[in-house]
C-alpha cells in the first residue's frame, strides 16, 4: 500500500512550489491504509499551502472556500489577536490533492494499488484468478 501512496508523493514533491515544502512530503502505510504527509514542525506552511485555514483536507474538502487563507504578518504577543496585522488573500499552492487526481486520472494509482493488493495475497498464499 506505501507503494501507491509514494506514487502520489513523487508527483506532489516535483508540483511543490519550493525544495522547502518538496522535502517535507512523506508516504507511508499503516496497516491498509496508506497517506500521503505534507508539513513538518520546521515547515508548518506546507500544510498551510496545501489545505489553507481548513483543519483537515476533509474539512477542505466539504467546505465551500476559495483557493486563498489568511494568516498574521505581524503578531505582537502584547496584542489581542484582532489587533494583529492579517494578510487576508494569500494563494494556495496544493501540490498532494492535484498530484493524487492526476495519479487517478491516468490510472497509475489504481494499478499500484491492485500491485499492493496482489503482493499482500501472494504472501498469504491466495491469488486472484
Amino acid at each position: 500500500m506505501k507503494d501507491s501512496a509514494e506514487v502520489v508523493a513523487v508527483r506532489a514533491r516535483e508540483l511543490a512550489g519550493s525544495e522547502r515544502v518538496a522535502g517535507t512530503i512523506k508516504a507511508g502505510a499503516v496497516g491498509a491504509s496508506a497517506y500521503v504527509q505534507i508539513g513538518s514542525a520546521k515547515v508548518p506552511e506546507a500544510l498551510l499551502l496545501e489545505i489553507g485555514n481548513a483543519s483537515s483536507a476533509r474539512s477542505l474538502l466539504t467546505s465551500e472556500r476559495s483557493g486563498t487563507f489568511k494568516h498574521p504578518v505581524f503578531a505582537r504577543k502584547s496584542e489581542g489577536r484582532d489587533e494583529w496585522t492579517w494578510v487576508n488573500d494569500q494563494p494556495m499552492h496544493p501540490c498532494v490533492g492535484p498530484a493524487a487526481a492526476e495519479m487517478v486520472a491516468s490510472g497509475e494509482l489504481v494499478a499500484k494499488l491492485c500491485e499492493g493488493v496482489n503482493r499482500a495475497m501472494s504472501s498469504v498464499g491466495l491469488t486472484m484468478e
